[in-house]
């Protein structure tokens, strides 16, 4: 799965956890949250979730600049 996530890029943080999360969801269900929990809604940043996908992209990041990347 992670390998799976991190073959779906983007140009940055905000554009590559979109995809990752499209690609996990609907938006129906992500609607009930925003990333730090405004306007009434669930904190995204406090789920697991929020990590794996950060993390995956901090992985993929490393791996281009290192030339591991493939």
């Amino acid at each position: 799965m992670i390998c799976y996530l991190s073959s779906l890029g983007g140009s940055n943080l905000r554009d590559s956890v979109r995809r990752m999360m499209k690609r996990l969801g609907t938006k129906r269900l992500w609607s009930p949250y925003s990333f730090i929990g405004r306007k009434g809604k669930k904190a995204f940043q406090d789920i697991l979730l929020c990590r794996v996908l950060i993390s995956v992209y901090a992985d993929e990041r490393d791996n281009i600049w290192s030339g591991g990347g493939d």
